[in-house]
């Protein structure tokens, strides 16, 4: 009985430490970099990886740290959240506004969020002042941004300086 029970313990635990990778449970890809405009870090800067294929990618999204840094995390439903991206195709979008900066470091936007709070201003809510885009206006939107990175594993890290041309 005793020896069944070490083996009950040591299966348990070898499992809990195979489980403990997010990257293997969730498929994705650690990807970290540097923002910088005008020569200098961009801090408090949204970061976001849009699939250029939605069908097989999710997007993902981090807040930059006063150096310009940042690690990226793929939202994967409710209170799920895995560091890195999952490996394909994507296009870069870099935004940061006036708007106060998150006060917890590990903020990653909700998507469903998003959208609630878009339903409430069209559904008659008041409306939200619409924050001062402190970047380019090229590298807010997936559809503008010239910023491409195909995901896959042993990625180095990554290095965008914003321009204003």
């Amino acid at each position: 009985m005793r020896n069944l029970l070490r083996f009950v313990t040591i299966v348990v635990c070898v499992a809990g430490l195979g489980c403990s990778k997010s990257a293997s449970l969730s498929g994705t890809v650690p990807v970290t970099g540097t923002v910088t405009y005008h020569g200098q870090p961009l801090d408090n800067a949204q970061v976001g990886l849009v699939p250029v294929n939605a069908e097989t990618g999710k997007p993902a999204n981090a807040i930059t740290d006063q150096q310009g840094n940042f690690v990226l995390q793929t939202y994967l439903g409710g209170q799920n959240q895995a560091k890195g991206a999952l490996p394909g195709d994507y296009t870069v979008v870099i935004r940061k506004d006036n708007s106060p900066p998150p006060t917890d470091e590990s903020y990653v936007p909700d998507p469903d969020e998003e959208r609630k709070k878009s339903e409430a201003n069209l559904a008659g809510a008041a409306p939200v002042e619409k924050p001062k885009l402190l970047t380019p206006l090229k590298y807010s939107e997936a559809t503008t941004s010239p910023l491409k990175l195909t995901v896959k594993a042993g990625l180095e890290p990554q290095k965008y300086e914003l321009t204003d041309d």
